[in-house]
């Protein structure tokens, strides 16, 4: 990223920037859920940086075609030492299609 000025360099500046991102995965990259009761840790670098709560949700196909899903909100509260533990419940799944991380 570079910003220029050709008029007068000394007023160039960001005030804010701001990504989204979009990531293609293969499926077998998805972290796999099993049948039934799942324990998910999730990990991050470093649990001082994080300003707010980050969301998880796993996205499943089940025996019949239906898909289910199921969000996670993360709080700061429940990491420890870089980490945050939880269970999810997925009956009936086939197949996982999807995990988004919002933050």
């Amino acid at each position: 990223l570079s910003a220029f000025s050709p008029e007068d360099p000394s007023r160039v500046g960001l005030n804010e920037l701001a990504f989204t991102c979009f990531f293609e995965n293969g499926i077998m990259s998805i972290p796999q859920l099993a049948a039934g009761e799942n324990t998910i840790t999730f990990e991050v670098a470093d649990q001082s940086v994080l300003a707010g709560p980050v969301s998880v949700t796993y996205r499943w196909e089940t025996g019949d075609g239906k898909e289910k899903a199921q969000s996670t909100i993360l709080r700061l509260e429940q990491f420890t030492n870089n980490r945050a533990d939880y269970t999810l419940d997925a009956p009936e799944l086939v197949r996982c299609h999807s995990v988004v991380i919002e933050y």
